[in-house]
């Protein structure tokens, strides 16, 4: 049967979205600590006050963005008012702007991109009574875009701390988690973010490689429990991804944290990333890297393969990779073990989405490639779903041509579900 649009691409409207890597509840309303927003550290987190559609739209992402523009962030709400026909003139075009306000329009049923609608009471009300009950919200808007499944990134203490019995069991049936290593590697300090928690709910504090192995297993086992599939670092904001074997002497600045440089650091968090790959490898995890759109040229991905071969058994994804398209794309076609998700790409802007995937559908093996969106919110998620499946339609119709478009719609499929349901879903 031919599947055909107006892009003279295949139609895949009704084909689900398995999103990996998400960071819903990541809004201010929802309230924060040192280790971040509440959503990553309690499971089941609920709003600690009303939230609007400009809280929706003023997101970490779009915040981030407006000392750069020449606009300072302010929480007072009719200041942002005044200042909306200049914020829109400015940030309007920009990815994160157009897959909120479509997600918003797609979700909330209102029409117009401008601060009528936006700003109007009518969708303050829809926002915040959706918002009472965050877990039904995501539920009813999963099923309305076809979300199958929703995997976010969490600090280790997620997995100890509950919000209420009743909201972790809520947030448990709708959304797994991927562990975030990256606090664990600040762990040399004695007031690590979370530290004294972990110690504590573990009972071992990680001092030498036999304590920190003892801690790893513990940690990675509770989180199994607590429906953890992987794990998730950031460290490219803020150094290369290059973790060289380091001996167990490395651990040693944790007993004289005055004495750490530059060098000992780097080192102590070799040892970690290790240990956590170790892991990782012995449970066949996947390992999400965070690479590329920050701290360039120090988040190009190509030091992961060394990774990949040292642990044949993890499997690695590159999340976002822009600007690094191609070093991604010859590391996902060359390694067995190593994926692409593009998450955050149509958010960043939806054109480099479409240009990487005019680079990797003609190269890259189609089991390689996952469309995840890495969204602040379900309603951001809605709108970056709708570009992805415009832009994937589009470019499958041109790099495709004169292929058959069952054939297209199938690898569609793989894109958008089937990689990640095989490679999480373990």
């Amino acid at each position: 049967m031919e599947r055909f649009t107006r892009w003279k691409g295949p139609d895949l409207s009704d084909i689900p979205s398995y999103c990996a890597h998400e960071h819903w509840g990541s809004l201010s309303p929802f309230g924060g600590d040192a280790c971040g927003f509440r959503p990553d550290t309690y499971r089941g987190a609920l709003p600690l006050g009303d939230i609007s559609a400009l809280d929706i739209l003023l997101d970490p992402y779009l915040s981030s963005n407006l000392p750069g523009s020449g606009m300072n962030h302010s929480n007072d709400p009719e200041l942002i008012r005044s200042q909306f026909p200049e914020l829109k003139r400015r940030h309007g075009l920009s990815g994160t702007w157009l897959t909120t306000v479509r997600g918003l329009m797609e979700l909330y049923g209102f029409t117009k991109d401008d601060a009528s609608e936006i700003l109007s009471s009518e969708l303050d009300g829809k926002v915040r009574s959706n918002y009472s009950a965050p877990f039904n919200w995501y539920e009813r808007a999963m099923e309305q875009m076809k979300i199958s499944h929703v995997v976010r990134a969490v600090h280790p203490l997620y997995y100890y701390r509950d919000h209420s019995r009743e909201s972790a069991q809520a947030e448990s049936q709708l959304i797994r988690t991927n562990l975030r290593i990256d606090p664990l590697l600040a762990f040399w300090k004695s007031n690590a973010p979370g530290k004294e928690a972990l110690v504590e709910l573990t009972g071992i504090l990680p001092e030498d490689a036999p304590s920190w192995q003892l801690f790893l297993e513990r940690l990675f086992d509770r989180a199994v429990q607590q429906g953890c599939v992987g794990i998730k670092q950031f460290q490219a904001y803020s150094r290369p991804l290059d973790f060289p074997l380091v001996g167990d002497e490395a651990l040693n600045i944790g007993r004289n944290p005055d004495a750490a440089d530059e060098r000992s650091i780097k080192d102590y968090e070799n040892w970690i990333v290790n240990a956590c790959c170790r892991e990782a490898d012995r449970r066949g995890w996947t390992h999400q890297f965070h690479t590329g759109t920050h701290n360039l040229p120090d988040s190009n991905p190509l030091p992961l393969r060394r990774l990949a071969k040292r642990y044949p058994s993890m499997k690695i994804v590159m999340l976002h990779v822009w600007p690094f398209v191609d070093e991604a794309a010859f590391l996902a076609k060359t390694e067995q073990n190593i994926y692409i998700d593009a998450c955050w790409q149509a958010v960043l802007n939806p054109r480099f989405l479409k240009k990487s995937l005019e680079t990797w559908i003609n190269y890259v093996p189609s089991n390689k490639i996952m469309l995840s969106h890495d969204a602040t919110s379900v309603e951001m998620a809605a709108g970056s779903l709708l570009y992805t499946k415009e832009i994937l339609s589009e470019v499958l119709g041109i790099c495709g041509e004169g292929r058959d478009g069952t054939f297209l719609y199938e690898l569609a499929k793989d894109y958008l579900y089937n990689n990640a349901l095989r490679l999480y879903e373990v």
